[in-house]
């Protein structure tokens, strides 16, 4: 578990690729499921529990698909058990690091007027979380989709803005 934990730490830093986790159903599995599970926990200190499962039932199922459609049409669809596995385990690891600061956040609030230095050091800390985490994604579609890093940034950057504006229109109403 820890040899697993490694590379997804390393696939993280841009030192690992998604080919070099085991082609396993049962580690997907389990992956799928703590990303759906620390999804759920991250947006939940923000709204309702009913709510927080929504959001994770739209953006767990809305990544195994775009990734799928991505390799399909890249001709790559055997890699989508190691990309999902990939995407998945590092997003799992942001998710559990974002969530000490979304929970920070939501106790004691965010005010955009006259914020303290310690919360604008957590809104800039969120921030920096995401760029990475998009970054990752980045590169990780990078090597799943045989391009350029700027090519599937780009791509990264379009699947989350699609996830974040699904959530927002099925899940929040207000697109």
């Amino acid at each position: 578990m820890t040899s697993l934990l490694r590379v997804f730490f390393r696939i993280c830093l841009m030192r690992d690729r998604p080919q070099d986790l085991p082609a396993a159903g049962v580690l997907l599995a389990f992956c799928i499921a703590v990303y759906f599970l620390s999804g759920v926990l991250v947006a939940w200190p923000g709204r309702g529990l009913g709510e927080a499962i929504l959001v994770s039932l739209v953006d767990t199922p809305l990544l195994l698909l775009c990734t799928g459609l991505l390799l399909m049409a890249r001709s790559h669809l055997e890699r989508w058990l190691q990309t999902v596995t990939a995407l998945t385990g590092t997003g799992m690891l942001f998710n559990l690091l974002a969530m000490p600061f979304v929970f920070f956040v939501n106790s004691n609030g965010l005010s955009v007027d006259g914020a303290s230095g310690i919360q604008s050091l957590i809104g800039y800390l969120i921030l920096f979380l995401l760029c990475w985490n998009v970054s990752v994604i980045g590169f990780v579609y990078k090597h799943a989709l045989n391009m350029s890093f700027t090519a599937a940034l780009i791509i990264a950057v379009s699947c989350v803005g699609l996830s974040v504006y699904l959530i927002n229109f099925m899940v929040i109403g207000d697109p």
